[in-house]
């Protein structure tokens, strides 16, 4: 929502970055390796189930850019050397292709693009990549960094290594809280390794 003058939000987000008019702020942001696993179709078959679905969310892109994506991302149906070939019986041929495409569109890029125009400003950009796999089907989703970052009982108790990932993830996030970088205040991982600043 842009409020426009005097609001929070005055003009559209990408002219703030592009003139250097935010608040400048730490900030900590990233994605999950699997972003799109809970929003696309899991049932996709053809090539043409990948195209519909991306018309039909972006009914403005033209023909060459519906070509240009199906390049980008290569149909496993057609090229076995394409990453994102499924082997899965519970989800259709198309499923990894929608769904890291939908990711990278929807969250991944916007992501990499705040870090992009808000690195080079005075306050520190922080970016993380979650890749712990939380289900099968879903694998790092959208969301399933929060009960790592939480330390939630039940989800830090699986095993070892998930409570030392999720321990280490909770001393970063709280430590940016409380002082806008996630290397400053010790904690319980006092010995955790330096999170460096984004640079581009």
């Amino acid at each position: 929502v842009i409020d426009g003058k005097g609001g929070m939000i005055p003009i559209r987000p990408i002219d703030a970055w592009k003139a250097g008019k935010w608040h400048q702020v730490p900030i900590l942001t990233g994605y999950n390796t699997n972003e799109g696993t809970s929003f696309v179709p899991s049932t996709g078959k053809t090539n043409k189930d990948f195209t519909d679905f991306f018309t039909t969310l972006l009914p403005g892109l033209r023909s060459r850019d519906i070509s240009e994506l199906a390049d980008v991302y290569p149909d496993p149906t057609k090229d076995h050397h394409s990453k994102y070939v499924e082997k899965r019986p519970s989800v259709g041929p198309q499923f990894t292709r929608m769904e890291q495409a939908y990711g990278h569109f929807a969250y991944i890029s916007p992501v990499r693009q705040t870090v992009h125009y808000a690195a080079p400003g005075p306050a520190p950009v922080y970016l993380y990549h979650f890749a712990a796999s939380s289900s099968v089907k879903g694998g790092a989703a959208h969301g399933n960094h929060i009960p790592f970052v939480m330390h939630t009982p039940g989800v830090k108790d699986k095993s070892k290594t998930v409570n030392e990932i999720s321990g280490h993830m909770h001393a970063y996030w709280t430590s940016f809280i409380t002082s806008g970088d996630p290397n400053k205040v010790p904690g319980r991982y006092a010995k955790r390794r330096n999170w460096p600043a984004y640079v581009r």
